[in-house]
């Protein structure tokens, strides 16, 4: 308890320097008043007594136990029996707390246990099945990534003693932990999707060749975010889970009508030119009608909040990148495969 107190005292000076970080507290209680009692295990079964008995016994002189209960029109109240409060507090009045043994004999407590006084902890707390101690601290005035950049520079300066560690959790884990999963849930979806289109086209060059539009769109959600000074977090990675499927559609409406025109006896560079002219307003007309419903939520209107507005801002801008990159990449890099 000392070097946990210690090691939580040296954390709150550290953390008080940094700038951006305010009401830094522990979880650490104020420790109490209590007396303890170790019970000399080899006395104790040479009486025949077992731990739990002991225990229970000074239990209840210091804390008493319900003898029985006062009725009084219609309540019941407990009546507790134990040591008067001068006694309860003196450790060989508690001492002389007599324990019946299994043979009939009053054992003294203070015979087969050592009593004494001290401050202790009121209150332990266990983490992952070891006790620890949690110091927090709030954010404000800078962003969540200079802040940890910092802090974990200080915690390397912390001398940490053996057999104990020190660890930053919090938002900081937490976003760790959603971006693993949703960085997860970005490659299933990838692909989920290939395997569908792959089954639809009845090939496996073709729907790689629109999975190239998942990256374009990503580089968009990027651009945007750089121009809206917005930081990555778990929202936009949701809007790029959303993205994966939103602008693979245009990839698939415009290379399965080029695909159409060549079998109907379009040489290539005829087929790409054609299909792209016939398809530019539907995939134009689908792209914009996704973000002007985006627009609202994007930017902050209505319900919106930290959750949907990042996501949407993330996702119209990947649509719009998306979109305008495809329609100029997406024809070169099937011309240039299929010439091949």
């Amino acid at each position: 308890l000392g070097i946990l107190r210690k090691m939580s005292d040296d954390l709150q000076i550290s953390l008080k320097s940094i700038q951006g970080l305010t009401g830094i507290k522990t979880s650490l209680a104020l420790p109490s008043f209590e007396n303890r009692v170790e019970i000399n295990k080899d006395r104790a079964s040479a009486f025949g007594l077992s731990v739990s008995e002991i225990s229970r016994s000074s239990m209840i002189g210091v804390r008493g136990f319900i003898a029985t209960y006062y009725k009084e029109q219609g309540r019941e109240t407990g009546v507790r029996v134990r040591l008067r409060e001068e006694d309860r507090n003196n450790p060989s009045t508690i001492s002389r707390v007599t324990i019946r043994s299994p043979q009939g004999v009053m054992v003294p407590l203070g015979d087969v246990a050592t009593i004494s006084s001290g401050y202790g902890p009121s209150e332990i707390q266990r983490m992952d099945q070891q006790r620890g101690v949690v110091v927090t601290a709030q954010v404000l005035g800078r962003s969540l990534g200079e802040v940890v950049e910092v802090v974990e520079k200080k915690l390397t300066a912390v001398k940490v003693p053996r057999d104990y560690s020190v660890e930053l959790g919090g938002t900081k884990q937490e976003m760790k932990e959603s971006f693993g999963g949703l960085i997860l849930a970005l490659l299933l979806a990838t692909v989920l999707i290939y395997m569908i289109m792959a089954a639809g086209f009845e090939s496996l060059l073709h729907p790689f060749l629109i999975m190239t539009t998942v990256p374009l769109g990503v580089v968009g959600i990027a651009f945007t975010m750089f121009i809206f000074i917005k930081p990555l977090s778990v929202p936009v990675f949701l809007g790029m889970v959303l993205l994966g499927g939103i602008v693979v559609c245009n990839g698939i409406v415009l290379i399965e009508h080029i695909n159409q025109l060549r079998e109907e006896g379009l040489s290539l560079p005829e087929a790409v030119v054609t299909g792209c002219g016939h398809r530019l307003r539907p995939i134009l007309m689908t792209a914009f009608t996704t973000i002007l419903a985006l627009v609202p939520s994007a930017s902050g209107l209505g319900q919106s909040n930290a959750l949907t507005a990042p996501m949407a801002l993330a996702t119209l801008g990947g649509v719009f990148f998306g979109t305008m990159l495809t329609l100029l990449i997406l024809p070169i890099i099937y011309t240039m495969v299929e010439e091949r």
